[in-house]
């Protein structure tokens, strides 16, 4: 209510009939419930800046870790949580170079944890160690990136080294947890199918020749 709605309230005709106390009141009830909402306005950007003190510090961080694993939760269950990608450069494009844009996608803000390998499918005896090199990536989404969006940009990471559209080469799949687990160990276990003896062979000699990891990233991703 407004001071000029106020001051119609304290005429000489509202006094007559009562209506300049109940307009008093309302007005007095409404201040405060201003006040109220005020306060309590200034002690959520308190609570939100951590200006309450260590105590509410700590809530707040309590709170925040929950809804983090509520959001986990919920994306877990919708199996959008993990990504698996494997990609397979075009042959014109040099390994550095695809090495360097596969570091820049798994650091970027769309996902808060990796693991990856890098791989080829030569083998010693054939003499064509570091043909055909590709990588498998595991990657946790950021959850603040919706999946569609997710897609949309890491296409776009490598649209100009692949065709992104061709699952053979550039194949990617959402991960429930039971097959984030499966994939963590096909990147660093042992491969036992008909001829991957040999190419594992050859992938951990190419690897000691151009000075690469086993594999990179966070086996607790």
């Amino acid at each position: 209510m407004s001071t000029e709605l106020l001051k119609i309230f304290m005429s000489e005709e509202s006094h007559e009939n009562g209506e300049y106390q109940k307009a008093l009141e309302i007005w007095t009830s409404a201040l405060a419930d201003w006040k109220k909402q005020k306060l309590k306005s200034i002690f959520t950007k308190c609570y939100q800046a951590e200006q309450l003190g260590n105590k509410w510090k700590q809530i707040k961080e309590h709170e925040e870790n929950l809804n983090c694993t509520i959001r986990e939760t919920k994306a877990q269950k919708h199996n959008n949580l993990y990504l698996w990608l494997t990609v397979s450069p075009k042959p014109s494009v040099e390994f550095d170079d695809f090495k360097c844009r596969v570091e820049k996608a798994v650091t970027r803000t769309m996902f808060s944890d990796y693991l990856y390998v890098f791989e080829q499918r030569g083998t010693e005896q054939t003499a064509d160690l570091g043909d055909g090199f590709h990588a498998h990536i595991l990657l946790k989404r950021n959850l603040d990136y919706k999946p569609c969006k997710v897609i949309t940009n890491i296409k776009n990471t490598f649209k100009d080294m692949t065709i992104v559209d061709n699952k053979e080469i550039f194949a990617w799949y959402w991960c429930s947890n039971e097959y984030k687990m499966d994939k963590i160990e096909y990147i660093t276990g042992l491969k036992t199918a008909e001829g991957k003896d040999e190419k594992q062979m050859g992938d951990q000699l190419w690897r000691k020749y151009n000075d690469l990891e086993t594999f990179y990233g966070n086996l607790e991703i």
